[in-house]
Formats: C-alpha cells, structure tokens, sequence
C-alpha cells in the first residue's frame, strides 16, 4: 500500500511539473522504491482474455487516484485549468450529431418543382400540342378571309381562342424566363439564338399584335386593320 501511494504521489508530481517536496516521494529512498515499482509497471503483463475487462476497470481506477492525489500539489490556476480540461472532454450530444451526420449518406439536393415541371417532356409536349393547334385555328381564319363560309358564332370563337393561344405562350415563355434565366434568351449561341427568336414571336406576334395594339386604338379611338394585324399573327406558325 505504500509503494502504491508512493507511485501516485510521484506520478502526480510528474505531471504537474512542480518540483518534489522534500522527504517525499522522487526523493531518496522514496525515489527508489518508485522506480522499483515502475520497472515492474513496464513489464509485459499475460492477461487472459477473461480478466481483459477487471484490468481495464483496474487501470481508470488508478489513472482516477493519480488525478485526485494530483490536485494536492497543484496551485488554484492550475487546478481551474484542469478542470476545465476535463469539462471539454466530456461528450457534446451536438458533437455526436454532428459526427452521425458526417457518417450518413449524402442527401441529393431537390429540385424545385417549377424547375422540374419546365425541364419535363410533358411540358413541351403541352405546349406543342397547342402550337400545333393555334396554326389550324390561323388556317381557319385565314381561308375564312378569302372565302367567308362559316357562322358568326364561330368567328367570333376563333377570336376567343386567339387570346386563349396568346395567354398560354405568355405563360410559356414566363416560366422558362423564371426557370433558365435572361441569359439564356441573349443570342450568343445557336440553341440562344433559336430561345431569341422564339421570346420575339411571342412578345412580337402574340403580346403586341393581339393586345397592345388593339387595346390602343380602341382607347384612342382610331380605326386599325385588323385583317393586317392577323396577317402578321400568322408569323407565329414560324415556332
């Protein structure tokens, strides 16, 4: 028992850097019984797999008595410092979330779903399709034109769906502009300048032709050639 308390004392003293006090242990026959243990200590040691877990308990035991018996010797600065030290070591539940976090897979970022919905195929389909269907409704207005056969009713529908097929390109074109950005439309490259030509037909041919227009020379009072402004309409077949 007293070379253990010897052992401590002086492994405390160690670690603490001060110098021995005198008469005690580091000093004299003290020291020598200190080094004896400490031979002994660095000595292979056969453990059977069955006392693995009493020496481990065996070892924090003692590495806790050299702490304690450490704080004797040790001035409040330093005492504060280790304390302190001991405080830091303890397990942050931020920490360990962080480092599950660290070990789970990646997550993939998700797409907006604006962004998803233009970049579909169901989308240019859509409006394909209403392209498609916006140039037999020009055909039908332009033979009706030449040749007057069909009733006032249906002129008067055609009229309706031409505002139809000008709201939905202008919606069209909003959200590409929302999704791809201005950039794309500046005509730098081929597939830019085709993304050009297509926002012209519809600001040009669709906005300007079947709303601007007429509503200015209806609020001006003047006369307009509405036949001359569906002419230049059928410039959106060019899409």
């Amino acid at each position: 028992k007293r070379n253990s308390a010897a052992a401590a004392v002086a492994a405390a003293v160690a670690e603490s850097g001060l110098p021995p006090p005198e008469g005690g242990p580091g000093a004299g026959e003290g020291s020598e019984e200190v080094l004896a243990i400490e031979n002994i200590e660095a000595m292979p040691k056969q453990i059977s797999p069955g006392t693995e877990a009493s020496v481990a308990e065996s070892d924090r035991s003692r590495a806790a008595q050299r702490r304690t018996t450490a704080t004797l010797f040790l001035p409040p600065e330093e005492l504060k410092k280790l304390e302190n030290a001991a405080n830091n070591e303890a397990v942050d539940p931020a920490n360990d979330a962080d480092a599950g976090a660290d070990d789970a897979p990646p997550i993939r970022k998700k797409v907006p779903l604006l962004r998803r919905i233009v970049m579909s195929q169901a989308f240019e389909s859509v409006f394909c399709m209403g392209i498609l269907l916006n140039c037999t409704t020009m055909g039908v207005e332009a033979h009706q034109q030449v040749r007057p056969s069909f009733s006032e009713d249906f002129v008067r529908l055609l009229g309706i769906l031409e505002h139809v097929f000008t709201a939905a390109f202008t919606i069209e074109f909003c959200l590409r502009l929302k999704v791809y950005g201005y950039e794309e439309y500046i005509p730098t490259s081929s597939e830019r300048r085709s993304n050009f030509m297509d926002a012209c037909l519809v600001l040009f041919t669709g906005i300007l032709f079947t709303w601007i227009i007429p509503l200015v020379t209806w609020w001006a009072g003047t006369g307009t050639d509405g036949e001359f402004l569906q002419m230049l309409s059928v410039l959106r077949a060019a899409r």
